[in-house]
């Protein structure tokens, strides 16, 4: 698999990484690709230069809530790729239990 990386500044070159990945992952982002409709190469670098800013030491601190934050949402989207979705009628029914409870909470009416 070839990955094709955009620098993240527009003035950068592109160049060409050769990446040696079983056929097992190629399938799988082959079917991401398809299914988010982007290019297989533009998915591959998407996802490294991702993960290369979350764990590059000369990042900026994050906090706990924001690192909470970004698993919460990495996780949401593996379960939305998979099609784990909520029916609609489920999360509204959730929603407005929470914010039911919130109001009690608060000691606020409707």
């Amino acid at each position: 698999m070839v990955a094709v990386f955009q620098s993240i500044e527009p003035y950068m070159p592109l160049a060409n990484f050769n990446v040696q990945i079983d056929e097992q992952l190629k399938a799988r982002i082959e079917t991401i690709a398809q299914r988010i409709h982007v290019g297989v190469d533009e998915l591959v670098s998407s996802l490294i230069e991702d993960w290369l800013l979350r764990v590059a030491p000369d990042s900026p601190d994050v906090s706990e809530a924001e690192a909470l934050l970004e698993l919460r949402h990495d996780q949401a989207m593996k379960e939305a790729l998979r099609g784990d979705l909520v029916p609609q009628d489920e999360f509204d029914a959730a929603f407005n239990a929470m914010l039911t409870d919130a109001r009690q909470r608060q000691g606020l009416k409707r």
